[in-house]
């Protein structure tokens, strides 16, 4: 897989979506999990009929929930694990039950792009930017990444998305 990282700085995002905590060993099962049962809870019937009905999908689709997702380090907070975040970009309005919100914070953020089916892709992707960024100590993940996901077929060999990490320059002891 050859890595082309951007870095790019981004001001300060706010996010709405559905969360879980996941043991760091658990990740590559348990976060495809999470997606497909929020699918069949959450997303199926609204993607068919692409007419939200209730306050919940109003939020869903008014937000683009399942556009991100976003997995938070908990070792800061001395928990094993992160939380990740099934989400889209808050837009402002109700927060139905269940759904929370994030501020991510203004930073600079390294993209990774990859093509494959998920989650293979993907979970390769975050196999080789950590691996970039052990070689490259100059950067360092600051414990918030985001997966970005594009429209299509997620199952498709072709298929498009990205890993933003947040980073920091090595010594920057800021945030």
């Amino acid at each position: 897989m050859e890595l082309q990282p951007v870095i790019r700085h981004h001001n300060e995002i706010t996010v709405i979506g559905y969360s879980i905590v996941i043991r760091t060993e658990e990740g590559p099962e348990k976060c495809p999990e999470f997606w497909n049962e929020q699918y069949a809870q959450r997303f199926a019937r609204l993607f068919q009929t692409m007419k939200p009905e209730t306050p919940e999908e109003r939020a869903v689709w008014d937000n683009k929930i399942g556009q991100y997702a976003v997995c938070r380090c908990l070792e800061s907070e001395g928990q094993d694990g992160f939380e990740y975040m099934i989400c889209g970009e808050y837009q402002g309005g109700a927060v139905p039950e269940g759904m929370k919100l994030l501020t991510l914070p203004e930073s600079d953020w390294m993209k990774f792009r990859c093509k494959g089916a998920l989650p293979k892709s993907l979970q390769d992707l975050y196999d080789a930017a950590y691996g970039w960024l052990n070689d490259h100590p100059e950067y360092q993940g600051a414990g918030i990444d985001i997966e970005s996901y594009t429209p299509g077929n997620p199952a498709a060999p072709d298929y498009e998305c990205a890993l933003i990490i947040l980073v920091k320059k090595a010594g920057d002891h800021s945030g």
